[in-house]
């Protein structure tokens, strides 16, 4: 694992390997948002509380803005282990989310997964930002990683089914 942060910007999804550390929400930020510049289908995140340093920025947003622009067959699928400070203090994601509806789904996890308490962004199903406890930002990045994103995604597709629609998140037309 390298302890040297890369130029992130310059690594592409599922061509360029190696696994690289990151300690702060800056160096995550950094990292997720050229990992959904390089998705073209499916990006997958679990999170506690969607982490505003990284999930509510301009970039982050409009990275996934760009993704479902630039992919009409693109899917976000989002679970959230606590949205109570999330609907509270408003949200970028929640926002977009309301008005894309077709491409961007939350859900919050059944009993049964609501102490999971890693956090992990998956793109494409082979990249991933992984952070071991989701209140810490020290994690580790791969963009070509079979493996690591094989055990994430079944993690994510055993947590999916039984998650429910938070009513919170949805858009209210008066």
């Amino acid at each position: 694992m390298s302890k040297l942060t890369p130029d992130f910007e310059n690594l592409r999804l599922g061509d360029d390997s190696g696994t690289f550390s990151v300690e702060s929400s800056q160096e995550v930020l950094r990292a997720s948002v050229a990992m959904i510049s390089r998705t073209r289908r499916t990006l997958e995140i679990v999170s506690r509380h969607l982490d505003p340093l990284i999930y509510d920025t301009a970039e982050f947003a409009a990275g996934l803005r760009q993704l479902i622009i630039d992919s009409r067959r693109a899917r976000v699928r989002i679970i959230v282990m606590d949205s109570t400070p999330i609907i509270s203090g408003g949200h970028r994601l929640i926002d977009l989310s309301q008005r894309l509806s077709s491409y961007i789904e939350l859900r919050n996890p059944s009993r049964d997964h609501a102490n999971y308490n890693s956090a992990f962004l998956l793109a494409d199903g082979i990249g991933s930002v992984y952070r071991v406890l989701a209140d810490r930002f020290e994690g580790v990045v791969n963009f070509n990683d079979a493996r690591t994103a094989q055990s994430l995604k079944e993690q994510f597709e055993e947590m999916w089914p039984s998650a429910t629609p938070d009513p919170n998140f949805r858009r209210l037309n008066i």
